[in-house]
């Protein structure tokens, strides 16, 4: 990178009017009003995230890369507002920044560095010093900063300070970005000046360490209290939750009670008035077990009665039979003679004979 990174003069950078801007930003940026804004600029090539960085800038011999990045305390009030824990959330911050030095120093003539806030102070410099239409840089203005917690804020600040090498990687960031305020800083453009520089920053930071030790501790309290309030909040409320629980089985379990109470209750009004009916109609019940035992004794009877007509007709029947084979075989016999008879020589010889006998017994009845 050039010296014109850090120049406080308004100035734009030097872009050939052939080079366009691969913008860096990270995963939870992309989806913000300042991707929006530089989505729709022509000057820009793509916007990718830190991971695709270098391989775009290979890729894209010819353009030049726009680097966003986040202070590491603000990024630790973002994320422990999404719910990470402040050392997870530094932990990927260190990582992201150590990526950005590399960057920095292996493509330091094609990389420019700007922190958000920076963006978000002066995003009509920006826009100058880049070549941005006056359309983007109006977008980047009205683009509302992110949201953040003034006490997670000051807690985040407490870790940061609490961490040298993250103090050191924000140190070297700093040095390295671009500065558009009027405010005097340091004319480091690369990664060996920037740690010069950065090296002496940490002796006058070893000087103001001192001065700002009640500071941390006192947001270092602040953290443990509300860790402990919030320890004491989850505890309330588990013991909330389980009393609700216990609350709700015991009404679940009267309710229970209660339905069976009434169901015995119901159930002993019915017996009772079972029992009621049962006496009443025990006599009737008597007088009617009486008469049916007398239709059954009657009805015995005149099934003997009927079952001694049924064998006499059986023994008349079986004599009909014995008769019916008598008289069967009688007229076969009968059958026999005859057809022997009408089988004989006499027998068809006078048949002429007795033709004419019948034909003159007719003729005689008809004179």
């Amino acid at each position: 990178m050039s010296s014109q990174h850090n120049s406080v003069s308004n100035a734009r950078l030097d872009v050939p009017g052939q080079d366009r801007l691969i913008v860096c930003l990270a995963d939870a940026l992309r989806k913000t009003g300042i991707a929006a804004a530089l989505e729709q600029e022509q000057a820009v090539a793509e916007i990718v995230p830190t991971q695709r960085l270098v391989a775009a800038l290979q890729a894209q011999a010819a353009n030049r890369a726009l680097i966003v990045y986040d202070r590491p305390a603000a990024y630790l009030c973002q994320r422990m507002i999404d719910g990470t824990s402040p050392a997870d959330a530094l932990t990927e911050w260190k990582a992201t920044a150590a990526t950005l030095a590399d960057i920095l120093q292996t493509y330091r003539d094609r990389v420019w560095l700007i922190d958000l806030d920076m963006l978000a102070q002066y995003p009509s410099l920006l826009g100058d010093r880049l070549g941005l239409s006056a359309a983007t840089s109006t977008m980047l203005k009205n683009t509302p900063p992110p949201a953040q917690d003034p006490v997670l804020r000051m807690l985040a600040g407490a870790v940061v300070r609490r961490e040298m090498s993250a103090q050191i990687l924000a140190g070297e960031l700093e040095a390295s970005a671009l500065n558009l305020s009027n405010r005097d800083r340091s004319d480091a453009v690369d990664g060996m000046q920037a740690f010069e520089h950065y090296a002496q920053q940490r002796k006058d930071f070893e000087v103001a360490k001192a001065e700002s030790v009640a500071q941390t501790l006192y947001a270092e309290e602040m953290f443990t209290q509300l860790e402990i309030a919030q320890a004491e909040t989850a505890a309330r409320l588990v013991e909330l939750e389980a009393a609700r629980t216990e609350t709700a089985a015991r009404k679940a379990e009267l309710e229970t009670g209660r339905l069976a109470l009434e169901k015995m209750q119901q159930r002993q009004v019915e017996m009772d008035s079972e029992l009621a009916r049962m006496a009443r109609d025990g006599t009737a019940l008597k007088s009617a077990q009486t008469a049916l035992m007398q239709q059954l004794d009657q009805a015995q009877r005149d099934l003997e009665a009927r079952y001694g007509q049924i064998r006499a007709k059986s023994a008349e029947l079986e004599t009909e039979r014995h008769r019916y084979k008598v008289l069967a075989q009688e007229k076969a016999d009968v059958d026999n003679w005859i057809h022997g008879i009408q089988a004989s020589i006499t027998y068809r010889m006078m048949n002429p004979l007795r033709r004419l006998r019948l034909l003159l017994k007719r003729k005689g009845a008809d004179g």
